[in-house]
């Protein structure tokens, strides 16, 4: 049977939750360890390979330290038998896998940028191209007897190559250069539309 408020509370309801509250922020699964309050570099981080408990360090001449079980350290001699890890070798072999995986990760980055930089020259170099090759199907429907309706299919066909390659990720608007410049573009147009577009855009051009 409970009675609620029958004796005196050593501590009111406000200060207990924020006591409570203090103690789940502190804890080490939700708050990072090298926060909690601890000058060991793996404090709340590793835990007991026998009975599965977090680790607690201690101290020894004041010149050594160790990473010791939990257990062990609450309950005494006999609770768990696990050893005691020097605190200065654990932590160095953890500090140096970690930096082992910083280089490889890295070095994969770097061959990832190098082979992205690779593609992107690729598609750059292809821009350039389909933009000389409308430029000459312009200069040549105003300087040869070539017609609208032969050219018309071709240029639309190059006009939605670039359009498809300059959405690429990384192509800037200015990556086939200051000449790449048509004179008109339209990826949607119809043959139709596009011959339509193009009498527009040179007038004196042979029908």
């Amino acid at each position: 049977m409970r009675a609620e408020g029958a004796w005196e509370a050593l501590a009111t309801r406000k200060m207990f939750d924020e006591v409570q509250k203090g103690l789940r922020e502190r804890a080490p699964k939700k708050r990072q360890p090298a926060r909690v309050g601890s000058r060991f570099l793996l404090s709340g981080l590793l835990s007991c390979g026998v009975c599965g408990t977090y680790t607690g360090q201690r101290a020894k001449s004041g010149k050594f330290s160790y990473y010791v079980c939990g257990t062990l350290l609450r309950e005494g001699s006999g609770s768990c038998s696990a050893r005691y890890l020097n605190s200065d070798r654990a932590e160095s072999c953890v500090v140096e896998t970690i930096t082992e995986l910083v280089v490889l990760v890295a070095e994969e980055i770097d061959a990832l940028v190098g082979e992205l930089g690779r593609k992107l020259h690729a598609v750059e170099a292809e821009l350039v191209d389909v933009c000389n090759r409308l430029e000459r199907l312009y200069e040549a429907l105003e300087t040869t007897e070539l017609t609208m309706q032969a050219l018309s299919p071709r240029i639309l066909k190059l006009h939605q190559r670039e359009d498809q390659l300059r959405k690429r990720p990384g192509v800037s608007c200015n990556s086939a250069g200051p000449n790449c410049r048509p004179r008109t573009r339209s990826a949607s147009m119809s043959p139709t539309s596009g011959t339509s577009s193009l009498k527009a855009a040179f007038p004196s051009a042979r029908r």
